[in-house]
């Protein structure tokens, strides 16, 4: 009886378009462009789905990091305008004011907690 495949997602090195290879008992995804190869298994149904996983995974981490990143840039923007409306404001207020939520050095030292912190390296 044949087996029944679902659909190859690409590479998930390169982004090329794959194909399986198939070496009795083995069953692979390999790239055709960078010449990547998946997980071998029994049949060519579990080596498309091991070969899946990884390459959704792979699209998922690419997702995410660059939401990650967007993010950190939106964070940027709010301390600098954060920053500027203190500044601008600074001659009319004294440090013990209130504003809103606290004082102006609650405010600062908000502003100062959210700074950038270094990023653990990539694994």
């Amino acid at each position: 009886m044949p087996e029944t495949t679902t659909e190859v997602l690409p590479c998930p090195f390169c982004g090329g378009s794959v194909f399986i290879r198939a070496v009795w008992p083995t069953n692979w995804v390999s790239c055709k462009e960078c010449a990547a190869c998946g997980p071998s298994s029994s049949s060519s149904a579990k080596a498309i789905a091991a070969h899946n996983a990884i390459a959704s995974a792979v699209a998922d981490r690419d997702r995410l990091t660059a939401e990650n990143e967007s993010l950190r840039a939106q964070v940027g923007q709010l301390r600098e305008a954060g920053q500027h409306l203190l500044d601008v404001s600074e001659p009319f207020h004294r440090p013990t004011d209130l504003v809103g939520w606290g004082s102006v050095d609650n405010m600062r030292a908000a502003l100062a907690a959210t700074a950038p912190t270094q990023e653990a390296p990539d694994a």
